[in-house]
C-alpha cells in the first residue's frame, strides 16, 4: 500500500486544525476493493441532498478556501434556518 496515496486520498476529516481523520467508510470500501483508490464515498453517498437544499433555498456559497467562522456557527443546528457552512462541516464536505 502506498501510505502517502492513502492519506491524501482518504484522511481529510478534520475538526481541530490540526489532527486529521481517515474516513472508516472509504477504508473499508478501499480494502474489499482490492486496494484500489477511488472516492468512495462520494460515488455511495451523492450529495444531492444538499444540492437540492441550496437550489431550493438559494444560498449563496462564497469561496471557502481561508473562511473563517465562529464556534458557534459550525455548533449549530437550526434544521429550519440551518446555515450552509454549518450543513458542509458537520456533513464533511468542509473541514478545519
Amino acid at each position: 500500500v502506498d501510505w502517502d496515496a492513502l492519506r491524501h486520498w482518504y484522511n481529510g476529516y478534520n475538526w481541530t486544525g490540526s489532527e486529521t481523520v481517515y474516513n472508516p467508510y472509504d477504508i473499508l470500501l478501499f480494502i474489499s476493493e482490492g486496494m484500489r483508490f477511488r472516492n468512495y464515498w462520494f460515488e455511495t453517498g451523492s450529495p444531492s441532498f444538499l444540492l437540492k437544499l441550496f437550489q431550493k433555498e438559494r444560498y449563496f456559497l462564497p469561496n471557502l478556501e481561508g473562511i473563517e467562522v465562529t464556534e458557534e456557527i459550525l455548533d449549530s443546528f437550526d434544521v429550519e434556518q440551518i446555515n450552509p457552512v454549518t450543513l458542509l462541516f458537520q456533513s464533511g464536505y468542509l473541514t478545519i
